[in-house]
């Protein structure tokens, strides 16, 4: 018998048993704790001042307009556009940020603490100065199936993520796309192959044409934008970006070959047949344009994530990256949730029958 190790917080106790931990926060706790995280992660959004129950909803009003209101955001003057996207993003990150608190997520890895696997990925670089940035709907953050968020664990200082929504990654990305050798991965009809998109910047160079903004284009590469999310919200994405006059008249669109059989396939419903995760696709354009060393990481990260899900759900793992031992040890630290401020009675009914050979 192996003894796991405890990974309890504060607010956890274990069952009758002295086996099954549950959590028993309170909403009013749940909500303090997102409310302190989204503040500490998301400097810039605006947030209500306390979280009553029953709400997440930052208020309208504006500071030192109005008064009485229960939070403050910033004065956007006349730009209502802008104004609008800011709100609607601040609020569906604040959702999604409590979610991950009542799930008791990692912030890194985005899974819950009992399956934590930050220590399980190792580090990459990509070759010949090529970078990534990662343009991440708000619905996206922490959702535990999400995959474009582990590029940056892979490959370090040559990804970021980029919150769409939020008023200072918006100014970084228009930083980005100001660049000749900035190009955004998405299958959008004036998108031209990676390829011809490389072999176009090498014909150029070899004629002694300057690239604008880039004066040694073979130690710096190319940066890939890629845009994270479901094929519903990506379509949104890419609108919002045509239609802003930040970003429309700087934007360059590449795609890759026929999308290989997706890993999540089984993770997330695909609604078209050449559909992938955002990892799968960042692996494909980097075999593309021949960063092997890069492609490979990002997929072993993508096995590591798939096991780890399938272990929290009960499952056996699909890529054997965990020993039985790890398994084991895994799911002893799963903490039920209570069923009377998380999730309904079924949903309790479920996890404990995945736990009952475990006590």
């Amino acid at each position: 018998q192996v003894n796991a190790p405890t990974l309890y917080s504060e607010g956890v106790r274990e069952d009758r048993s002295g086996r099954v931990p549950i959590d028993d926060r309170g909403e009013a706790e749940i909500k303090a704790e997102a409310l302190k995280l989204a503040q500490t992660l998301f400097p810039g959004m605006c947030h209500p001042r306390s979280l009553g129950p029953g709400t997440d909803r930052p208020s309208r009003r504006v500071e030192g307009k109005g008064g009485g209101g229960r939070g403050a955001r910033p004065d956007y003057g006349d730009d209502k556009y802008h104004e609008s996207i800011f709100e609607i993003s601040s609020r569906s990150l604040l959702s999604r940020i409590t979610n991950g608190v009542r799930e008791r997520r990692c912030v890194k890895c985005w899974m819950r603490g009992c399956v934590c696997i930050c220590d399980r990925f190792e580090s990459a670089r990509l070759k010949n100065g090529h970078s990534i940035t990662v343009f991440m709907h708000p619905g996206e953050y922490l959702r535990g199936s999400n995959t474009g968020h582990l590029i940056p664990l892979l490959l370090g200082e040559q990804a970021q993520t980029l919150m769409y929504g939020v008023d200072e990654d918006h100014k970084k990305l228009a930083g980005l796309l100001s660049d000749d050798h900035t190009v955004i991965l998405y299958p959008s009809a004036e998108a031209q192959p990676i390829t011809s998109f490389i072999n176009e910047q090498r014909c150029r160079l070899k004629g002694g044409q300057g690239i604008q903004n880039r004066t040694d284009t073979a130690t710096k590469g190319i940066h890939l934008i890629l845009v994270d999310g479901t094929w519903k919200t990506s379509k949104k994405l890419i609108r919002a970006l045509k239609s802003d006059m930040m970003f429309s008249s700087q934007l360059q669109f590449v795609s890759i070959p026929e999308a290989e059989k997706a890993v999540f396939d089984k993770l997330r419903k695909q609604t078209r047949d050449d559909g992938c995760s955002t990892i799968e696709a960042a692996a494909m354009a980097l075999d593309s344009i021949g960063d092997k060393g890069g492609a490979i990481a990002l997929r072993q990260g993508l096995h590591v994530l798939s096991d780890a899900l399938d272990i929290q759900r009960g499952d056996p793992p699909r890529h054997h990256t965990f020993n039985e031992e790890e398994i084991l040890i895994t799911r002893r630290r799963v903490v039920r949730p209570h069923q009377k401020y998380v999730g309904t009675v079924k949903t309790a009914a479920v996890l404990a029958r995945r736990l009952k050979g475990l006590r």
